[in-house]
């Protein structure tokens, strides 16, 4: 199992990721630009997920949407 500590360093910067995808999602003009962007996100989401299954608890947060939607 790896430690919290471990798991929160590497959930940093994947949120960061997320939520810069997100943004640039929002505001890119190219469709095919936005399906890479997609895609990141869903790999950043599967990663998430490995964390999650790594540390036993499962986290509700979703990445990246409600920083950015100012809620």
């Amino acid at each position: 199992m790896l430690s919290e500590e471990i798991i929160h360093e590497l959930r940093q910067p994947l949120g960061v990721i997320d939520s810069l995808a997100y943004y640039l999602e929002l505001t890119a003009a190219d469709e095919n630009i936005c399906t890479h962007l997609e895609r990141i996100r869903a790999m950043v989401s599967e990663a998430n997920g490995i964390l999650e299954r790594a540390a036993g608890t499962p986290r509700d947060i979703p990445m990246g949407s409600a920083f950015l939607s100012g809620s």
